[in-house]
């Protein structure tokens, strides 16, 4: 009714929204099927994730705790394992993981409908966004030291991130999406960020917020990759309010 109104059909090619696109903006993050990103302060994974759906996380958070290298490198490696291989999250059904899998599954129909329009898809931002539960969380799940459960796990995560074990997952993550045939160009979240934003979060690649910073080993991936490749660090360290240049363009970071 409508086209025959206006006399252009928008369902039909050259005059559907997407024939006037550039390219698909995807954001595209990876996390585990026990370790996730924080949804809210009731939420981590899932509406009806329970305390006993993360005994692994949990159990690899102590052990990391220990402080000897032999745990330590093994709790890291239980959490990269995670990153790598889930296939499901625990409590929440047949739930996404966002792990390097999970990812590839979103990937599939992304690449097809890119490939139908003849047009590339652009990761606008993306990285490891994994997180501790909140306090509030492990406390209302029943745990009985929740300050220092959330201490530990997110303890892990740092050393992880510091960990060779990161560095080659950063580069997996990157080189997956980039090997699709409409991939374009890819990016990290952010390297640092001004002072009191989000420095020693999981989304920077920095361990403190400005250069000259030790960089975490994710950074070190990033970089190694980037060698040769169209992938991008999102933003520069404190860009400008008014930095809107697309991602994918070639830029100093």
């Amino acid at each position: 009714m409508y086209a025959s109104k206006v006399g252009i059909d928008y369902n039909a090619a050259p005059n559907r929204p997407l024939d006037f696109s550039d390219g698909i903006s995807v954001a595209d993050y990876f996390e585990g099927g026990q370790i996730k990103g924080i949804v809210t302060d009731t939420v981590y994974g899932c509406s009806g994730r329970t305390l006993a759906d993360i005994a692994p996380l949990i159990s690899w958070a102590s052990q990391y705790a220990l402080g000897d290298n032999t745990n330590r490198q093994a709790a890291i490696a239980l959490v990269d394992n995670d990153l790598r291989n889930a296939t499901s999250v625990a409590g929440c059904g047949a739930s996404n993981p966002a792990s390097l899998p999970g990812l590839a599954l979103l990937y599939a129909p992304w690449n097809t409908i890119a490939a139908t329009y003849s047009i590339g898809i652009y990761n606008y931002e993306g990285g490891f966004s994994g997180a501790p539960p909140a306090v509030s969380w492990l406390t209302n799940k029943g745990d009985a030291t929740p300050q220092t459960t959330h201490d530990q796990i997110q303890n892990l995560i740092f050393g992880r991130q510091d960990s060779f074990l990161a560095y080659k997952t950063s580069i997996s993550w990157a080189a997956q999406f980039m090997a699709l045939s409409q991939a374009r160009a890819g990016s990290w979240l952010t390297i640092g960020g001004p002072a009191g934003a989000i420095p020693n979060s999981q989304f920077v690649l920095l361990k403190g917020s400005f250069m000259p910073s030790q960089p975490w080993q994710l950074y070190d991936g990033m970089s190694a990759f980037n060698h040769g490749q169209n992938f991008l660090l999102k933003r520069a360290i404190d860009p400008a309010a008014n930095d809107n240049t697309p991602v994918w363009l070639n830029k100093a970071a």
